[in-house]
């Protein structure tokens, strides 16, 4: 990526994004937790009773995987496609000339961006 977008002349930008994990779409079973005395106190948790875990976090061993699910739908919808040698990156092309107008680099909740800055579909992601 860092090889094309230097021949291309493209700013490369890095985000991340914050509480990833809980961005993700909600969970797929049902989780309960027994809080612990700040969740407790937080929630107003009477003694014996448990919480519903609604969505992914830090610790939960799907919530990798679940995270990535989201980007990846929610890349789809944007019009980026998955690079056939590095699920991680995905690129963006012209709908008209299939040419190449943007990269995305994906690791966790970190990421890097390159593109044609000039053209309307690059700046519309």
């Amino acid at each position: 990526m860092l090889t094309i977008a230097a021949a291309h002349d493209w700013k490369l930008i890095e985000g991340d994004v914050t509480s990833a994990f809980l961005q993700a779409n909600e969970l797929d079973k049902d989780l309960f937790i027994e809080p612990d005395a700040v969740l407790k106190k937080a929630f107003k948790v009477k003694e014996g009773e448990l919480l519903r875990v609604v969505k992914p976090g830090y610790g939960i061993g799907e919530a990798p995987r679940d995270w990535w699910e989201t980007v990846k739908v929610d890349f789809k919808k944007l019009g980026l496609q998955p690079c056939e040698l590095d699920p991680c990156m995905w690129q963006v092309r012209c709908p008209q000339t299939r040419r190449l107008i943007g990269m995305v680099m994906a690791r966790v909740d970190d990421f890097i961006l390159a593109g044609d800055t000039a053209h309307p579909k690059w700046t519309n992601i």
